[in-house]
């Protein structure tokens, strides 16, 4: 499955990486998969994308007892559309 995503991901093929990713998911919940949380980004699933960096970030640095800073660094693009998109309706 995860192979399947990152070929569709590759592919801009975003829904169906997406189900791939989501399958992976399901089948192992702690996955390391923080390609997930870009295809869930270019869906405009904000709230769901900075979520998955957050996961992906702890387990990174859990394993590797140092910064995830690519992981971070997306959330924080997440948290920055997030905020846009909240002053722009409100």
């Amino acid at each position: 499955m995860t192979e399947r995503g990152m070929e569709a991901l590759r592919m801009l093929q975003l829904e169906e990486a997406k189900e791939a990713f989501d399958r992976v998911y399901q089948l192992k919940p702690d996955a390391y998969l923080w390609q997930a949380g870009v295809v869930q980004y270019y869906l405009d699933e904000y709230h769901a994308a900075a979520d998955t960096f957050v996961q992906n970030a702890v387990l990174y640095e859990t394993k590797f007892l140092c910064p995830a800073s690519e992981e971070r660094i997306w959330r924080d693009a997440c948290e920055i559309k997030i905020a846009y998109a909240n002053a722009r309706s409100g």
